[in-house]
């Protein structure tokens, strides 16, 4: 994943801010929006359930 910005809404959680990118196919990047240079972790686009979407 680039170090550019995700084009992602910032949501905040009880550990602090993240960003969840949900416009890309098949995956939902979510990173620390404090630490962009740090890796992203990647999940599958079905596990948006965990991010208070639905299916």
């Amino acid at each position: 994943m680039s170090r550019r910005p995700l084009g992602a809404a910032t949501r905040t959680t009880p550990s602090g801010p993240v960003e969840v990118a949900d416009h890309l196919p098949g995956i939902i990047p979510v990173r620390d929006a404090k630490s962009p240079e740090a890796p992203a972790l990647v999940f599958p686009t079905r596990a948006r359930v965990l991010f208070g979407k639905s299916p």
